[in-house]
């Protein structure tokens, strides 16, 4: 057996590495949910696990993000065993370097010669790559892939013995952003006309007239998009194409028309499943014998384990066996971070306004912390907006050290790796909105993390504004909500949340040795058993 800790970084296994190893080896052509935190080293126990595989075939191991695939090739990629399959918009055409693989125009009557060829020396890298994957050990992909090539193969042509989902509580947001729809019928009549949009909107709203026909008028407007500036249009038909037929062979909650604010004139209707996983319930547990899901941490922990599972087949549709969870002994030390809760924050009276005067002002008590700070801080908030006033007002303020922003630029994966290893060299204080995978900071790299405004759960399907404000919540929350709900589950976003509270912790510590401060903000958003752990404090010292 290869140790693959060995052939990457030239160590050895920590225990609990080598503790989950062995329940897996234990639980032959077992679905598996596995539980480990944060730091702990999940990538490299799923590339040990997959390069190891005695059933011949193709493992797959599917992450929810770009960044987290770019850690799999920074780690992984020299192996000769793994190939990364991204999707199209990751790979340029090869006729024409500006446009990606997604904008290359190819039809049955006019295809691309590179795209999708024949000859796999003179093709482009994506159709390369799509055409000879299985050819591998390993695949890494990501979930929209997984998902779409689940769609167009057949369990029986892939000889794949084993899935591995990493980060598998984005599953459910993963579904729901693929089988979800949002239509706007001022938008989709530019592209296919005023009469045809008019039809296809009344369709998401009653779903009563033959799909069939309306998929088959939106091919014929297919065939007018055959350049590349009109690409996207092509694509943009194929995608509701897609969502057309979902709408005619599962169950919605009832369409929910909307308007625009900026234009109130916009037509607009949005049609959330009521099973996010009706479309696959059978499809993600066929397309391979085994199943792994890994996940920072289980959703719903005070239930028992045949309670959890349940929960976990009602959310992704897929029957697991048996949860494996790390042992408290193999975890780090928890109490060696000082989690405060200051209740000047924790009651925030925020104004429904993206000014930037109130902003500071809310916000004031923890600047005049910050700015007195030397050791390097991560800040996590949960919009853009929030991220450039917060980079506005340190750099305004008497804080000395560099300030990063991971919106700046072009906010894609490789801007954010380039900012993280600016901050990394130089110090200071770290900003973004998307920090929960795949951005690891070992060691004193950071020592601060602040949560400065997390996402609120209603306590009801009717609670439709934030507590104090007259700012509403999203209605794809309370949707999603009410729809699990029918299925029987609940409180799973304040599970979410929960999770993306421990993560935030867990940027702290990558060794048993390394500590921190983790300041909680809005502690109202926060699920009590994290709050628990937090001390509630009258300001900051």
């Amino acid at each position: 057996m290869r140790n693959m800790a060995h052939e990457v970084y030239g160590s050895d296994f920590r225990e609990n590495q080598k503790h989950f190893f062995e329940f897996f080896m234990q639980h032959p052509n077992k679905n598996i949910i596995a539980e480990a935190p944060t730091g702990s080293g999940k990538s490299l126990m799923a590339i040990h696990i997959a390069i190891n595989m005695d059933a011949p075939g193709t493992v797959f191991i599917v992450t929810p993000t770009k960044d987290l695939m770019e850690q799999y090739k920074r780690d992984f990629g020299d192996l000769e065993e793994v190939m990364l399959l991204a999707g199209k918009n990751e790979y340029s055409c090869k006729d024409n370097e500006e446009f990606t693989a997604e904008n290359c125009t190819h039809n049955p009557d006019k295809p691309c010669e590179y795209h999708y060829s024949s000859d796999k020396k003179n093709s482009c890298a994506y159709s390369r790559k799509i055409s000879t994957f299985m050819d591998y050990k390993v695949v890494v992909t990501n979930y929209h892939m997984m998902l779409a090539l689940i769609k167009i193969r057949s369990s029986i042509e892939w000889g794949c013995p084993l899935i591995i989902w990493d980060e598998s509580h984005r599953f459910q947001d993963i579904i729901r952003e693929m089988t979800g729809i949002e239509y706007n019928h001022k938008t989709a009549s530019r592209i296919i006309g005023d009469d045809l949009s008019e039809e296809i909107y009344e369709y998401f709203i009653f779903a009563k007239t033959p799909v069939n026909g309306l998929i088959k008028k939106l091919s014929d407007y297919k065939e007018n998009f055959n350049t590349k500036d009109d690409a996207h249009k092509m694509r943009w038909i194929e995608r509701l194409q897609t969502q057309m037929q979902y709408r005619s062979q599962y169950d919605y909650l009832k369409a929910e028309e909307y308007e625009i604010l900026k234009d109130n004139r916009e037509k607009c209707v949005r049609v959330i499943p009521v099973d996010y996983t009706s479309l696959s319930r059978s499809t993600y547990m066929e397309a391979a014998p085994q199943h792994l899901m890994m996940s920072g941490t289980i959703h719903f922990s005070q239930h028992s384990e045949y309670i959890r599972l349940d929960l976990i087949k009602k959310i992704t549709g897929m029957d697991m066996d048996c949860i494996y969870e790390t042992p408290q002994k193999y975890r780090f030390d928890d109490d060696k971070i000082i989690k405060k809760a200051p209740a000047v924050l924790s009651n925030i009276k925020y104004k429904n306004s993206r000014d930037f005067t109130d902003f500071k002002n809310v916000y004031g008590h923890l600047l005049r912390f910050l700015e007195k700070e030397k050791r390097n801080i991560l800040i996590h908030f949960n919009a853009r907006w929030q991220c450039q006033h917060m980079e506005k007002a340190l750099k305004a303020s008497d804080y000395g050290k560099p300030v990063y922003n991971f919106h700046n630029g072009e906010n894609n994966t490789n801007s954010k790796q380039y900012i993280k290893q600016k901050f990394i060299e130089t110090g200071g204080c770290i900003i973004g909105s998307s920090l929960h995978e795949g951005i690891d900071f070992p060691g004193k790299q950071v020592e601060v993390v602040v949560i400065g405004r997390a996402p609120f759960v209603p306590k009801s399907e009717e609670n439709k504004f934030f507590p104090g404000t007259n700012r509403k919540i999203q209605n794809k929350v309370r949707k999603t909500w009410k729809g699990l709900i029918k299925q029987g589950v609940y409180d799973i976003e304040k599970e979410e949340y929960r999770l993306k509270t421990l993560q935030q912790i867990g940027r702290l510590q990558r060794t048993a040795e390394d500590t921190g401060l983790v300041i909680l903000c809005n502690r109202w958003m926060i699920h009590q058993s994290i709050l628990k752990k937090f001390e509630l404090c009258d300001g900051l010292r």
